[in-house]
């Protein structure tokens, strides 16, 4: 069952994952906090937008407030928390590129799990559709909406990507607040939540060693597979 505010079409035993680096790794595994950046600050210029085609609609007076709407959209973007995952069928080299680095990580669960580590933080979980801002047609918007923890609703922009991000296939975890700040953290429980790891093919056998150490030695998570990327890298030296 999907709770009311997610926008998902995919199975719950589907497959997602997250890309990381070293740093970012280290901070969820110690801590067993997710991180959900402010939505104002990712470095897509449309991050959000509101299509160009919802207003067409609109009659000429309610058009004459477009410009207060989207002052208080971006009002609401500051108070709108996003962290971002990728539907994994198997593994990008791209991703693995933009995201991970050599000394990267991919974290896999599934939605399921992803739901369950969520299930008392407000956050609605996403499906991304990719569009043409400038050539959608207004039908073919659903406009999904989110509710902010003092329960009032506000237009969900955030699921609509421009489509040449589409090779991200991403799904969203999106928290409505109603206080502007800097960042989120959700505390998690990293056993219950990481199916498995994947060390960048980048890296090399000593970072993959070290990782297993990390893992299951220092912080006692022993069930957790490790294994390095199945893409063949030459590695430079």
């Amino acid at each position: 069952m999907h709770k009311e505010g997610d926008y998902l079409s995919l199975s719950l035993d589907k497959k997602i994952c997250r890309y990381m680096d070293f740093i970012k790794f280290m901070n969820f595994i110690h801590y067993e906090e997710l991180f959900f950046a402010r939505a104002d600050k990712f470095e897509d210029a449309l991050e959000g937008e509101i299509p160009k085609c919802y207003f067409k609609s609109y009659t000429q007076e309610q058009k004459e407030g477009y410009d207060e709407a989207l002052k208080v959209f971006n009002r609401d973007k500051q108070k709108t928390f996003i962290s971002c995952w990728n539907v994994f069928e198997e593994e990008s080299y791209g991703l693995w590129k933009i995201y991970g680095g050599k000394n990267g990580l991919a974290i896999v669960t599934t939605l399921e799990k992803f739901k369950k580590a969520l299930e008392y933080s407000n956050a609605a979980i996403c499906e991304v559709t990719y569009i043409k801002h400038d050539q959608i047609h207004i039908k073919e918007l659903t406009s999904p909406r989110i509710t902010t923890p003092d329960g009032f609703s506000r237009n969900n922009f955030f699921v609509y990507k421009e489509n040449y991000f589409h090779y991200e296939k991403e799904v969203r975890a999106i928290i409505a607040t109603d206080e502007k700040d800097t960042n989120k953290k959700v505390k998690i429980n990293f056993n219950e939540l990481v199916e498995k790891i994947i060390i960048s093919p980048f890296a090399c056998d000593w970072f993959v060693e070290m990782v297993k150490d990390i893992v299951s030695k220092k912080y006692e998570f022993k069930n957790i597979p490790i294994f390095k990327s199945n893409i063949e890298i030459n590695l430079q030296e």
